[in-house]
């Protein structure tokens, strides 16, 4: 093999790593931001989770208090099945 081939072995060798170690270098940088991303957006999501929670939490008291408030307007229900031996029929 003359020293010219082996020189041009050796370039190419040499611009293969370094072009897989940038290709490398440039999907990790991507990944970690991301991630970096997604953990800040996960904080976020995690504050208003929270929020939606507390709000959910007071309309389940607030409607609870309107059915207590539209059953005693309403008042008791009218049985459709009268009792056995009741004088309302």
């Amino acid at each position: 093999m003359s020293v010219e081939t082996l020189a041009i072995l050796i370039s190419a060798a040499g611009l293969l790593v370094t072009l897989g170690g940038g290709i490398f270098a440039g999907f990790a940088w991507m990944i970690r931001r991301t991630n970096a991303q997604f953990a800040e957006v996960h904080e976020q999501f995690r504050a208003v989770r929270g929020e939606f929670r507390a709000d959910l939490h007071q309309l389940r008291g607030e409607l609870t208090e309107v059915k207590i408030a539209v059953a005693r307007l309403e008042g008791p229900r009218d049985h459709l099945i009268w009792p056995r031996g009741s004088t309302n029929q």
